[in-house]
């Protein structure tokens, strides 16, 4: 909530700063928000909330995927084949990061069909400020795990083709 308040203020100092910047230049007119642009953004809404829902219905499965595999792991002995308990665990954490990575996106879609709602109630600048602060977040949490998983996707290529070729001299 303090964070929204924050970036709410931000986004009104902002805001005078053009308002100002508008006023004084007599060739510029001010800012408007068209109804075109409030219709887009309340468009938007009900997208997001599904999309937040089915990212926190992910967040649950592979939490539960992970407790299974790790279950069947620790408890069963492996799953029975050539697939070391090591692996398993390995790969259980690794849902467990993906999903604790895929919690934020989903709060930024959250967040931002609660700001389209405050729009549709009366709040149509708070509402749109906010809707459009939380979709940057979104973006930009996105784009960051993109270039991570640009980044690490050599990385793994390596990794198993070296396992693959010491697996392979044994």
């Amino acid at each position: 909530m303090e964070d929204e308040q924050k970036v709410a203020g931000k986004i009104d100092q902002k805001l005078d700063s053009i308002r100002k910047e508008t006023m004084t230049n007599a060739d510029k007119k001010p800012p408007v928000i068209t109804g075109a642009m409030i219709e887009s953004v309340k468009g938007i809404g009900p997208w997001t909330r599904f999309l937040s829902v089915m990212g926190f219905i992910s967040v649950g499965l592979m939490i539960i995927a992970a407790a299974g595999m790790l279950g069947i792991s620790l408890f069963a002995g492996g799953l029975g084949g050539n697939t070391p308990a090591g692996m398993i665990i390995a790969i259980s954490a690794l849902y467990v990061i993906i999903a604790i990575l895929y919690i934020f996106p989903s709060l930024y879609l959250w967040n931002t069909a609660g700001a389209v709602v405050r729009m549709k109630k009366g709040d149509i600048v708070g509402g749109m400020e906010t809707a459009l602060a939380k979709q940057k977040s979104f973006w930009k949490f996105i784009g960051i795990m993109m270039i991570v998983l640009l980044v690490m996707y050599p990385v793994f290529i390596i990794v198993i083709v070296a396992l693959g070729a010491m697996n392979g001299l044994h």
